[in-house]
């Protein structure tokens, strides 16, 4: 979501300022304060750069910032992006060099609005960081060759992103323990929608249906199978790189069927609903793109023990506490 909302803003703001790219070079200031927007525009004329304010926020992480400043750079044919920050002890002012990569940072002890005599002295900063990429040369430098597609600036900072989308789809196989000696593959498809900036909370919704164990007793002989629909939410506490790790407590609701033929050749078939509390964890890595690869470790308690009875007899129990380990498949939706 965040992407795509980016791209969008991206898009308009191109269409926006479309009518002043022949003025020449120009630079972003991002959410700036309007005294620094004057001092960098007094510091940037003599090199014939334009300074832009555009209304939009970057990622808190230097690595993701990178990335979005580039290409901010890159729709926007800009030669750098500066923005200001809060942070514990004041404010951050950061500059990315379109033609280097390079993030260059200074923390300050001032919040913005700032006064005229530092705002001066932030220009001067952006000013010096910049020279070597943007100073005109003594001799005027041939003009720029039309060219389809702009190289694409390394980050100086490389980290592999961390998972950024708000909702994916997985396809899950496990293998769960439903009663003595009795264990049967499982096939699933879940979903998450994670919220805030962050990604840390989500919700999510997972449905599973088992392949059945046979059921042999005295007289009768059957399957038991069952449908589960699980809600609830999920906390990701680990988000590193291309790992993330996220525990899931929540409800669910199970379907058991157990059919089958008693010794007479009569055919019986009972559904029971079984309402439990399930709780699990998971293990993702990212692969290549938008698909990720997960480890998955649950266990369902369910709220009443079922015994199915024939004649009287109980001929299957299923187990009240049911773990279960597998393994998923998985892809970033948006």
């Amino acid at each position: 979501m965040t992407k795509l909302a980016f791209v969008l803003l991206g898009l308009v703001l191109v269409l926006a300022t479309a009518p002043a790219r022949g003025a020449g070079r120009r630079i972003a200031l991002l959410r700036g304060d309007p005294e620094l927007q004057r001092e960098l525009t007094l510091a940037l004329s003599a090199w014939d750069i334009e300074t832009v304010p555009l209304d939009l926020q970057l990622s808190e992480s230097d690595a993701e910032a990178c990335l979005q400043a580039a290409e901010l750079t890159r729709n926007l044919h800009l030669e750098a992006v500066v923005w200001l920050s809060l942070i514990a002890e004041g404010s951050r002012l950061a500059v990315f060099d379109a033609h280097t990569g390079e993030l260059t940072v200074r923390n300050l002890r001032e919040v913005p609005p700032f006064a005229s005599t530092t705002a001066a002295g932030l220009a001067l900063s952006v000013k010096t960081a910049l020279r070597p990429s943007v100073e005109p040369a003594s001799e005027p430098p041939p003009p720029r060759a039309p060219a389809p597609e702009r190289r694409r600036p390394k980050p100086a900072v490389r980290v592999s992103a961390p998972p950024s989308a708000r909702a994916s789809l997985r396809a899950i196989l496990d293998v769960a323990w439903v009663a003595d000696n009795q264990a049967e593959p499982r096939l699933g498809l879940g979903t998450t929608l994670w919220f805030g900036q962050r990604r840390y909370l989500g919700a999510a919704l997972r449905l599973s249906a088992g392949s059945g164990v046979d059921v042999n007793a005295s007289g009768f002989a059957g399957r038991f199978r069952d449908l589960t629909l699980a809600l609830g939410g999920e906390w990701r506490w680990l988000n590193a790189g291309s790992v993330s790790s996220a525990f899931d407590l929540g409800a669910t609701l199970r379907a058991a069927i157990l059919d089958g033929t008693l010794s007479g050749n009569n055919e019986i078939a009972v559904l029971r609903y079984d309402p439990g509390v399930a709780a699990a964890f998971r293990l993702d890595v990212r692969l290549a793109g938008a698909w990720f690869f997960g480890i998955d470790v649950s266990s369902c308690f369910f709220t009443r023990y079922q015994r199915f009875l024939v004649a009287g007899q109980p001929v299957f129990a299923p187990f009240r506490l049911s773990p279960s380990v597998g393994a998923s498949l998985g892809i970033a939706l948006f």
